[in-house]
């Protein structure tokens, strides 16, 4: 452990860059807050508390000065400005499709014990069939982006509304038709009447 004299750090760990060490620092250059920091790629993540409104601030070394999200009593906050984004387009094809082909499923974690809490999720290896971008490769093992379903189930509700829109459509046409045939049996039924008397 050291104080930094330049800015009035104290680091914790080993900053020197010939390994893969992590070390943290606290008071982290003007923006203050907590920084945990790669030694050898100077990859980081900073941790701070916005001093005008008290929300906790993460922020990644890729993404410079725009926080990676913002807790606030209300939620989390991740950055989706369109300024920020490149390569934009649109889902692709039938997302409700997909979305009835994942296995919601209720599970315990093989270190918890029996009379835990069932959590409820997904299986990582059925989405990964679908949606192989809410997966990530940890080591051996696959992870999910469970905030990647918002946008999914938006997407199924889209699709499914506008299958609701065509359904109502053809319902009005058939409608028609059916007025147009009970009309027309009515002149018929009259027209023999007609005739008989």
């Amino acid at each position: 452990m050291f104080v930094a004299s330049h800015d009035g750090s104290v680091v914790l760990g080993d900053t020197s860059s010939n390994n893969n060490a992590t070390f943290v620092q606290v008071n982290h250059g003007n923006m203050g807050g907590l920084i945990v920091n790669n030694a050898a790629s100077d990859e980081n993540w900073t941790f701070r508390v916005n001093g005008n409104n008290g929300n906790l601030q993460l922020y990644n070394s890729l993404m410079g000065v725009v926080p990676a999200g913002t807790f606030t009593p209300a939620g989390l906050y991740t950055p989706s400005d369109r300024r920020l984004k490149k390569d934009i387009v649109a889902l692709p094809g039938s997302t409700l499709g997909k979305i009835m082909q994942i296995n919601p499923v209720a599970y315990r974690y093989d270190v918890e014990l029996a009379t835990a809490p069932l959590s409820i999720g997904f299986l990582a290896q059925d989405v990964q069939a679908q949606f192989p971008e809410l997966v990530a490769q940890n080591g051996d093992y696959l992870s999910l982006n469970y905030a990647g379903f918002g946008v999914l189930a938006i997407k199924a509700i889209q699709e499914q509304q506008q299958e609701v829109e065509d359904l109502k459509k053809e319902n009005e046409v058939l409608r028609g038709q059916m007025q147009a045939i009970e009309l027309r049996l009515q002149r018929l039924e009259k027209a023999g009447s007609g005739q008989k008397n």
